[in-house]
């Protein structure tokens, strides 16, 4: 019987100011309320599960500690995330948590980028460890890779968040999704997608809060690209 294993995705990039300001900082994960997981197809993202009480779709894991000006977040607050369709550019409260008061809004900027390899060939040439990874569809911003018998997908996001209590203040929020789709090869899971139109899979995220020197680099950052590491844990054969 196939088990899907939730894996994190840890993506971190650093600033270093000269004065001490007021910014969202730490470390954030999420997990999916009951029944909850992701539906992907060639254009869309939705994500399903119903938190009780009081509600939302994804609540914050063990590993959360968010600080900023007057206010703190930590594990099992249940917050929302919204459903996506390709081409949305910025969506703005993509992800939300009370906190409990005020909301945090997460606006996500960049989802993605995919791989540059792309359909059934590239995928079946992704079924070896260390081989590169592919993406099912051009603009698709999921990667595949093999591990061991099993297929890593990871979904890389950037985005903003202003401090509740000083809005002039931004911070860069960047990490990723990502799940193991177990006893299941790149080219098997890109077989499963074209046959069926959507994937149906577990989820995990894990993000970093960084603090953003000046306003301008926001935007450098975004245009230009920023420095993602994003590491996956390999299983050990049994």
């Amino acid at each position: 019987m196939k088990r899907v294993y939730m894996l994190s995705a840890i993506a971190a990039v650093s600033f270093f100011t000269s004065s001490a300001s007021a910014y969202v900082i730490g470390t954030i994960t999420e997990n999916p309320c009951s029944g909850g997981g992701v539906t992907v197809t060639a254009t869309t993202i939705t994500w399903s599960g119903t938190c009780t009480p009081p509600g939302g779709n994804v609540n914050t894991g063990l590993s959360t500690a968010l600080s900023w000006t007057g206010g703190t977040l930590g594990p099992g607050v249940n917050g929302t995330i919204k459903n996506l369709t390709s081409g949305g550019g910025v969506v703005d409260q993509f992800m939300t948590f009370p906190a409990p008061s005020p909301v945090l809004d997460f606006v996500l900027t960049l989802l993605g980028p995919g791989s540059p390899n792309i359909g059934m060939a590239a995928c079946a040439a992704a079924n070896s460890n260390g081989a590169p990874g592919c993406s099912i569809v051009a603009g698709s911003p999921f990667i595949l890779t093999y591990d061991n018998g099993s297929t890593d997908v990871a979904l890389h996001a950037l985005g903003t968040i202003v401090d509740p209590g000083a809005p002039s203040q931004s911070s860069i929020w960047s990490g990723g999704f990502s799940v193991t789709i177990a006893n299941q090869t790149p080219s098997q899971v890109y077989n499963t997608f074209v046959t069926a139109g959507s994937i149906q899979v577990g989820q995990q995220g894990q993000f970093t809060l960084t603090t953003v020197p000046e306003p301008g680099t926001v935007g450098m950052l975004l245009i230009g690209g920023v420095l993602v590491a994003f590491a996956r844990k390999r299983k050990a054969k049994a």
